[in-house]
Formats: C-alpha cells, structure tokens, sequence
C-alpha cells in the first residue's frame, strides 16, 4: 500500500520557524501583553505544536529577550516607552516580570 502524500504546510517550512513564531509573539503581545504571552499560544498561532516552538526557544523569557530582533523601529519605540499601552502593561515591578524582561531587551537592542 502507497503512503499518502504528505501535507504541505501554509505557514512555515523548516528554515523561517523562529521568525515566524517571533512575528506571532509580537501580534499576540498587542492583543494580551506581555504577561500572557506564552509558547503554546504563540504555537498556535503560528499552527505548529508547543513542541516546535521549545526547539527554537528554550522558555518564554527566551522568547520575550528575542522578540526585538528585527522588530520595527516604531514596535521598539513603542515598547520601550515607559508606560506602553498595550493590554497587560504594568510598571515594572518586580524586576524579572515579564514586561520588564521586554522592556530591558528593546533598550539593549536599541542602544
């Protein structure tokens, strides 16, 4: 008996995952901040397992420091202001929240 073909996948190939997870970390990062942001909802997005997302990305803090490589300029502006006014933006307290992970990674990328 034949195999069946395989399924050609719409939203990525091998070689543009981790640009592809960041892109849907940064939309998801507008519609419920930083404190929600996680690997599996950004899995989904992007139409893979959780698990494709953990070979790129060891941990969602990974993820966060990563999410200003090749960012827009105007994202990094926006996302380094003190106040941001995405959904989820608090001030930064404690120090290894979420937001002020972000926040410490766009000043290093634009700096």
């Amino acid at each position: 008996m034949a195999k069946p073909a395989k399924r050609a996948r719409d939203t990525y190939h091998v070689g543009n995952l981790a640009p592809q997870l960041l892109a849907a970390a940064r939309a998801l990062l507008e519609e419920v901040g930083p404190t929600k942001l996680s690997l599996r909802a950004v899995s989904e997005r992007v139409g893979v397992s959780a698990t494709a997302a953990y070979h790129h990305f060891q941990n969602r803090n990974e993820l966060i420091v990563s999410l200003p490589r090749k960012a827009s300029p105007s994202w990094l502006a926006r996302y380094s202001a003190p106040t941001a006014t995405a959904p989820g933006w608090t001030s930064c307290a404690p120090a290894a929240s979420p937001t002020c992970t972000l926040r410490a990674a766009i000043r290093r990328s634009i700096s």
